[in-house]
């Protein structure tokens, strides 16, 4: 998990109910918080769990994309069979580690990331198709929100490093499927800091729903 300012940015309840539903969707598994150089007092919390990371930039730098980077290269330094990413304002369902374990030991090896956010319709990620596995089912679309993404690790060596700044998530969506290669979304998380992102909240009101009964998702 992700963080930054919770605190001021009134997302620290945010935060504990992501962290509490990874619990429960992850039984057993290290959950990793790195707080991205918060300046707030969301750091001190961070530090007081099991598994708290503080990362302060020595050039200021505490966009999403270095703070990403930095916390995938300690998950990778474990021995692991899946990544997940999260945002601090993402509820995690019940059921997504077993979905998760279901669907990626069968999927194409073309497939890099699957993002556990089922998004809306934008025009930066079209629905392209949609992919079964393990009794799984994903849509394919041009971008995948790094809000959740999953990924085995052996992916990381086409998906990173990301751009050390925002819109790392869709830069790297874009460099992937310029190569070939594919990006997906399944509907195993909620979305629920739309009210505390400006960019968020201009986005949604030009979202489009998502047909999920065409799509089967």
């Amino acid at each position: 998990v992700l963080t930054y300012n919770a605190i001021v940015n009134l997302r620290f309840d945010l935060l504990q109910e992501t962290v509490d539903s990874l619990r429960v969707a992850f039984p057993g598994q290290p959950i990793t918080i790195l707080d991205n150089g918060s300046t707030d007092g969301t750091a001190d919390w961070v530090n007081g769990q099991v598994d708290g990371y503080v990362y302060t930039a020595t050039d200021g730098n505490h966009t999403p994309g270095r703070g990403e980077n930095v916390l995938i290269q300690r998950l990778l330094a474990r021995e692991c069979d899946l990544i997940v990413l999260s945002d601090d304002d993402m509820y995690w369902l019940p059921d997504a580690a077993e979905c998760l374990a279901n669907f990626w030991p069968e999927a194409p090896k073309d497939l890099m990331i699957v993002s556990g956010l089922l998004e809306p319709v934008w025009h930066w990620n079209t629905p392209r198709e949609v992919i079964e596995a393990g009794g799984e089912r994903v849509l394919v679309r041009d971008s995948a929100p790094n809000a959740a993404w999953t990924f085995p690790p052996d992916r990381w060596k086409d998906i990173g490093p990301l751009v050390d700044d925002f819109g790392q998530d869709y830069e790297a969506c874009v460099r992937l499927r310029a190569k070939g290669l594919r990006v997906a979304q399944m509907d195993l998380a909620e979305h629920r800091g739309w009210g505390y992102s400006t960019h968020g909240n201009e986005a949604i009101d030009k979202a489009k729903p998502l047909d999920r009964e065409r799509w089967g998702v």
